[in-house]
């Protein structure tokens, strides 16, 4: 996990021996990173109401959020003893100020528990936690509360049929890979890595296109099946180049190249190898603002009842802006 120098730790309500806190906590000491912990109040929590009123409640907020620093500094201070983070206390819509708090000092990872009574099976629209995954332009570890302090099945799942010419999927499975194989070399956990692909029929093809147009569906079929395996072949070769340079020599990993939808395939191998951790990009096109999560990404994120880290795609542009409240 070398790539994290500048850690974002989100810590709402998470308690000290938190699974988020602890991995937070670890990665920054390993990686020699900068770790903030942030939380985030709720700005004017009464609504507006009289001026008078207003400034009252005004003075009183930022008396709280000096009141919630001094609290996590006494918290933090003592139980890190010889790491001292940085702390602070933001005001607005958490996911807002968190994103923005991202963009303006550069983090390149945030950390976040689990919206408390809430797990990834009972759809998270609105929250958080979902807002954070679809918008935020650094990749975001959603870390469950029953969450190991290590992982023991890390699942990464990688897309190889890409029509993509500036090849920005080959560089978002380059990450994904970066990172879930230095994690599990870390904490000695077995890797799984998913690729999912469908193959269209020779009966779906003859319905889809042109009468005038001939073409051999048998061929087609066949043809697909070829570049599907090459591309499982080179991608294999790769990552075992890659392990070799980086020396993983002790690292259990497997492949699962299934043929099915890509949710259906992740959600179903999350489940029945009971991954504590799954990897995944965040699927679309990467040059349009907030087109994220993309379709694959959202169902996988309904129906997993496990930690997540998602990782963006390059060149990704948050909707999210500086000036927006």
């Amino acid at each position: 996990m070398q790539r994290f120098k500048n850690i974002l730790l989100v810590l709402g309500d998470a308690h000290l021996s938190a699974p988020s806190v602890q991995r937070a906590v670890e990665l920054a000491r390993i990686n020699e990173a900068k770790l903030t912990v942030v939380d985030v109040l709720p700005s004017n929590p009464l609504g507006r109401g009289l001026q008078a009123f207003s400034e009252k409640m005004e003075k009183l907020h930022k008396q709280f959020m000096i009141e919630r620093k001094m609290e996590m500094e006494e918290m933090l201070y003592g139980y890190l003893e010889d790491f001292a983070p940085t702390i602070t206390v933001l005001s607005g819509k958490p996911f807002l100020q968190i994103i923005q708090y991202v963009q303006q000092n550069s983090c390149d990872l945030v950390i976040k528990s689990a919206e408390q009574g809430k797990i990834f099976s009972s759809k998270l629209f609105g929250s958080t936690d979902l807002r954070l995954l679809r918008k935020c332009p650094c990749p975001v570890w959603i870390v469950k509360e029953d969450d190991h302090a290590t992982s023991r099945k890390i699942l990464a799942a990688v897309e190889l049929e890409t029509f993509d010419d500036e090849n920005s999927q080959d560089e978002l499975n380059r990450q994904i890979i970066e990172i879930a194989s230095s994690l599990a070399v870390r904490e000695s956990a077995e890797l799984h890595i998913v690729n999912a692909n469908v193959i269209i029929d020779g009966d779906s093809l003859a319905k889809k296109i042109s009468k005038s147009f001939e073409v051999d569906a048998t061929q087609w079929v066949e043809e697909q099946k070829r570049s599907i395996q090459t591309a499982q072949e080179d991608f294999v070769a790769a990552f075992k180049g890659y392990l070799q340079l980086q020396n993983y020599t002790d690292l259990t990993y497997r492949f699962h190249f299934i043929e099915g939808e890509a949710e259906d395939v992740i959600v179903d191998l999350a489940k029945n190898e009971k991954m504590d951790l799954v990897i995944m990009g965040t699927v679309g096109r990467s040059d349009l603002a907030g087109f994220l999560v993309g379709n694959t990404s959202e169902a996988v994120l309904q129906q997993i009842n496990c930690s997540v880290l998602a990782v963006k795609p390059p060149g990704f542009i948050s909707p999210v802006t500086v000036q927006e409240r």
